[in-house]
């Protein structure tokens, strides 16, 4: 894949085509993504503990 944007947009056509319903996804980041849809959960974990001041949820 060119880019990890390109590989997120394949996952979600995938959900949003019910070919899949969940997918756990692991990465580095230096910055939580922005713009991204409703359809994602993303829980930011930092030094092995999920945290609560930058978690955000969408539904």
């Amino acid at each position: 894949m060119p880019s990890r944007r390109t590989y997120l947009n394949w996952l979600i056509d995938f959900t949003e085509n019910y070919e899949i319903n969940s997918v756990i996804l692991f990465g580095t980041l230096k910055t939580q993504p922005s713009g991204l849809p409703s359809t994602i959960t993303l829980c930011w974990i930092e030094n092995g503990v999920i945290s609560t001041e930058r978690l955000m949820v969408f539904k």
